[in-house]
């Protein structure tokens, strides 16, 4: 996938493609235009970088499959950080709408992290202060750069009352709002509706569920002895997951770099369908 995206990226008609389109909108020398313009770069550098963790994390279920030590439930929460990676890389390239919705939604992701650490960094108060205080500084720096890079950019944040973030505007441009947080899961119900659910079940907290984990096979009440069986189906569909999500990214990328997809898409095909009938051997 990386190498295909890459590629994809050194063939780009640097004159006619969407993203050399949505550029050309976004020239200007004033503070407001550059703003949006650094937004919607950052938006590309998010993209490609959660398309580096789908590879990543396509790449581990493979580690999951050993036949020495097979994973039971692991594979499904690495295919759904694949699935979530996918969501992402497609909610920000999008090539659907005016360009001022990419600019939006590029802002919306970063700015969302930047709030998200800025909580996660309060969870260390109870630990060490030195770590803390550190930790906390560097966010409160990250999240100010870019809430000021939002704000010259022409964006208004609208917050409910409790002070929480709830939309992203651009008043007097077309499309122009955007919500602050992105619910991944609906997305992905939306990007692949022939598997719904699909992500909610990769969850890692459904796997502390007794519906997910209890198993009559698995532990044996007179003896004590627990004993998981290795389901070869389960590690496909998580492989197919995983690989269905790695389509998304390449048409994605392909969308905005006009580029056409299609020998990446049968490849994938191709393995999806090899990983269903090597399950369907192991199952007899």
């Amino acid at each position: 996938m990386d190498a295909a995206i890459n590629r994809y990226n050194g063939q780009a008609a640097r004159t006619s493609c969407r993203l050399a389109a949505d550029l050309a909108e976004l020239a200007g020398a004033g503070q407001t235009a550059l703003a949006r313009r650094h937004l919607y770069i950052r938006g590309w550098r998010f993209a490609y970088v959660m398309a580096a963790s789908l590879g990543d994390h396509l790449v581990a279920i493979a580690d999951h499959a050993r036949p020495e030590s097979p994973r039971v439930f692991a594979h499904m929460t690495v295919a759904r950080a694949a699935l979530e990676a996918a969501g992402k890389v497609n909610y920000v390239l999008s090539p659907s709408g005016p360009v001022v919705d990419r600019v939006l939604r590029s802002a919306s992701m970063w700015l969302s992290s930047a709030e998200e650490e800025r909580r996660a960094v309060a969870d260390l108060s109870a630990g060490s202060a030195l770590v803390h205080s550190s930790a906390e500084a560097a966010a409160r720096q990250r999240h100010q750069d870019i809430v000021e890079l939002v704000e010259r950019a022409g964006v208004i944040l609208r917050r409910g009352r409790s002070g929480r973030l709830l939309t992203l505007e651009l008043p007097g441009t077309l499309g122009g709002t955007a919500d602050a947080s992105l619910n991944v899961t609906k997305l992905l119900n939306e990007l692949l509706p022939q598997k719904p659910g699909a992500y909610r079940v990769g969850s890692a907290a459904v796997h502390g569920q007794p519906w997910v984990l209890d198993d009559d096979d698995a532990f044996d009440p007179s003896t004590g002895a627990l004993d998981w069986p290795f389901d070869p189906a389960a590690l496909a569909s998580s492989l197919d997951l995983a690989i269905s999500g790695s389509v998304l990214a390449i048409k994605s990328f392909a969308a905005m770099l006009g580029q056409d997809p299609k020998r990446e898409v049968i490849e994938a095909q191709r393995r999806e369908q090899a990983a269903s009938r090597l399950a369907m051997t192991l199952l007899g």
